[in-house]
């Protein structure tokens, strides 16, 4: 059995080291990185550069994935030597914490790293008046502006980033192997289904929200392990269930 890791050379790597660590893979063969997509960083438009030349008028500032923590942190430094004593600087999970942790200051974040988890959280509900900056890539969900105007704060965006599409050929696969693909985006996951071709059924993906399992359903995967966030602790958790179900 194959494990398949789909996240950017550098966070397959970790993920790797973790799954030989805790036996879940021995030989070098049995797991395979394969990068669907990667991160490019952005030119600052008008709009965006002055939101981060106004951060000193934020209440909240919300770090949505660690490619936003570390293209949106290189961008902020370079604005601000210092920041704003009263900012108050949050994560969607501890990985995305942990990539925030050069910028030196105090970062809150869920248990569950998803938008929901940061909406569930005591420190986000009352929101009234409250200006929060979200930092993300282009594009994405809407989930967490859309709960934090609810509760009366007011909403931008910085987008540091965006995500494009790696050229891979389906002879990267492996080759009459079932294999296990993590995997953590809609964009992930129709690319994915493209290299595929109508061989779904030697896949059995693991994916960190119900939307994005209901979604490979959809497209014509069967089985979609669902893990509870996209940190690697629940991701590795679920995917060490897997391997023990399969023979």
């Amino acid at each position: 059995m194959t494990i398949l890791l789909t996240r950017s050379k550098a966070q397959n790597e970790q993920l790797r080291l973790q799954i030989f660590e805790t036996g879940m893979a021995i030989s070098e063969s049995d797991v395979k990185s394969l990068p669907l997509l990667r991160a490019e960083p952005l030119s600052l438009s008008e709009a965006s550069k002055q939101a981060v030349l106004s951060l000193d008028q934020y209440d909240d500032i919300l770090f949505i994935s660690k490619n936003a923590a570390g293209f949106g942190l290189n961008l902020l430094e370079q604005y601000w030597p210092q920041w704003p004593l009263s900012l108050r600087w949050l994560a969607v999970g501890a990985g995305t914490a942990e990539a925030l942790s050069p910028a030196n200051v105090e970062v809150i974040y869920p248990q569950s790293a998803s938008s929901e988890g940061l909406l569930a959280m005591a420190e986000l509900k009352d929101m009234s008046t409250r200006k929060c900056l979200i930092v993300r890539g282009v594009g994405g969900r809407e989930t967490l502006r859309q709960g934090l105007e609810a509760r009366g704060a007011i909403v931008n965006y910085l987008e540091v980033y965006r995500r494009l599409l790696n050229p891979i050929a389906a002879i990267e696969l492996p080759q009459n192997k079932k294999a296990i693909v993590l995997l953590y985006s809609g964009e992930a996951i129709t690319h994915f289904k493209s290299l595929c071709g109508k061989e779904l059924e030697e896949y059995r993906l693991i994916v960190p929200s119900r939307r994005l399992q209901i979604m490979a359903n959809d497209l014509g995967f069967a089985k979609v392990e669902l893990a509870n966030s996209q940190e690697d602790r629940a991701m590795l958790q679920v995917l060490q269930q897997t391997l023990r179900q399969v023979p």
